[in-house]
């Protein structure tokens, strides 16, 4: 007769809460940095996008495009970036995990660009109404 110890298999099979926080504490600094390296590649392109020089009114056109484009995902953008801000924290106020230096750089580097983000959506604000005059001018 076989004789099966299912106390040992039924731990290695059944989930704990103790494996379930193990693996959060490991998932969560590593799927933020992924998501606030996605929303740096995406600052970084917008801020692109918008330095770009206004000499004629395609390039205005196109302006305005990136311009809306922007401006009507820059606040989520914004807002994951202090999500992941957050469980930063609460990971780290919990003790679950310290959170290495180069994750705090690269969400410094994330919060710096959405302040030169915003700063450059104001100035292409501005900039805006007296190139939309000046060409209005020239196209008639």
């Amino acid at each position: 007769m076989l004789q099966l110890d299912s106390k040992e298999i039924k731990t290695k099979l059944q989930p704990t809460p103790k494996a379930f926080n193990d693996e959060i504490e490991i998932l969560l600094p590593k799927v933020s940095k992924t998501r606030i390296d996605t929303a740096k590649e995406w600052l970084v392109q917008s801020i692109r996008d918008l330095q770009m020089d206004v000499n004629n009114v395609a390039e205005f056109v196109v302006q305005c495009q990136h311009h809306a484009k922007i401006t009507d995902k820059f606040q989520t953008v914004r807002d994951k970036v202090d999500l992941y801000s957050s469980v930063y924290q609460v990971v780290e106020a919990n003790g679950m995990q310290k959170i290495k230096k180069e994750d705090e750089q690269n969400l410094k580097e994330a919060k710096n660009q959405i302040n030169t983000l915003s700063q450059i959506v104001q100035n292409v604000e501005q900039s805006m109404e007296t190139a939309n005059e000046k060409f209005k001018k020239q196209l008639e």
